[in-house]
């Protein structure tokens, strides 16, 4: 995205799981070969000077459905989701229920 006048706060990706917990990084079966055990978080800080975060797609996706999306009269509700797998995010409040590992939807 092309920013006019700011200053990027921060960078945000939204990639299939499963995540580990610390540090964020690929772990188990991923659709993204090669990819596991590789330490992004660090590596896009070390590389931009700004915090990096992640999330599973398909609870960016049930996030962007409750900002901009039907989701924006609901804060309670089941996303499913269709992309490169299967799954779904359950929000409760307006946020994304995460689970014990940080990996529910």
């Amino acid at each position: 995205a092309r920013l006019t006048g700011g200053r990027g706060i921060g960078i945000c990706m939204a990639l299939p799981g499963p995540f580990g917990v610390e540090p964020m990084s690929f772990v188990g079966p991923t659709t993204m070969a090669g990819w596991q055990d590789v330490p992004l978080r660090e590596r896009l800080t070390a590389a931009t000077g700004l915090p990096a975060f992640f999330e599973n797609d398909m609870a960016a996706a049930a996030m962007g459905e409750r900002l901009y999306g039907l989701g924006t009269k609901h804060s309670e509700y089941y996303y499913l989701y269709f992309g490169v797998g299967l799954g779904g995010a359950m929000l409760h409040d307006g946020a994304v229920l995460r689970g014990a590992w940080g990996n529910a939807g």
